[in-house]
């Protein structure tokens, strides 16, 4: 029996949820990816700073990639959804690259333009090539974002209010461990097509990405206010 995708070429990443012969191979996968766009939208409608609108168009197009990619398990889909996340990711370096007043320079619409082209095609090339590797390369990005936002603390004599922070912490942190028992079949049952770990991880990581646009955008109007 040929499966609707099957004339598509396969992904390598492989999760716990049996994957099904039907237009939708992976139901739980899937369907939960409707978080992204549920906070996408509360973003929209909270703010229509240009700050706001992109966190919140980043937030939708993670939950339609993820969607697609789930739905159909193909490369191209993972691309989709890999590469979606790598644009949450590179953002959230170059914020806290141009926080660095020797780096403020960067804060233009042309280095904008070439940073995210350029950083974001290396990081597709890097997919194409090691697909099966991109988890844990997006952890490790993470972490950079981390290590970048302890520097900001200790070298800032203001210190802003890191409520958001620690709850994008948790956000993504929590999700990851759902994510890694979930992907590795720590805990795993495939018949199981309502909830399971990667389930967990798109809700915690939804709200993690809220939790971002939060925090990171008082602090780019305040950049955007010393730059005038």
């Amino acid at each position: 029996m040929q499966c609707p995708w099957s004339n598509f070429k396969p992904s390598k990443i492989d999760f716990c949820e049996e994957n099904l012969c039907q237009w939708i191979a992976e139901p739980a996968s899937s369907f939960s990816c409707i978080f992204y766009l549920i906070f996408g939208v509360i973003i929209l409608f909270q703010s229509q700073k240009k700050e706001a609108i992109y966190f919140g168009t980043i937030s939708i197009l993670i939950g339609l990639f993820s969607f697609v990619f789930h739905a159909t398990l193909t490369f191209i889909g993972s691309m989709l959804d890999l590469g979606s996340m790598y644009l949450l990711a590179t953002t959230l370096i170059y914020i806290n690259l141009i926080r660095f007043q020797s780096l403020k320079y960067l804060n233009n619409n042309k280095l904008q333009l070439f940073y995210f082209i350029f950083s974001n095609l290396l990081l597709l090339i890097y997919t194409y090539f090691f697909e099966e590797t991109t988890g844990i390369f997006y952890l490790f990005m993470i972490i950079s974002v981390i290590i970048l936002e302890v520097i900001h603390f200790y070298k800032s004599s203001i210190k802003q209010r890191f409520t958001w922070i620690y709850l994008a912490l948790f956000g993504y942190l929590g999700g990851s461990f759902f994510w890694y028992l979930d992907t590795y079949k720590v805990y795993c049952k495939p018949e199981n097509h309502i909830i399971n770990g990667h389930v967990v991880w798109h809700a915690f990581s939804a709200f993690a990405i809220y939790s971002v646009y939060k925090y990171y955008v008082p602090l780019l109007n305040n950049i955007t206010k010393n730059n005038q």
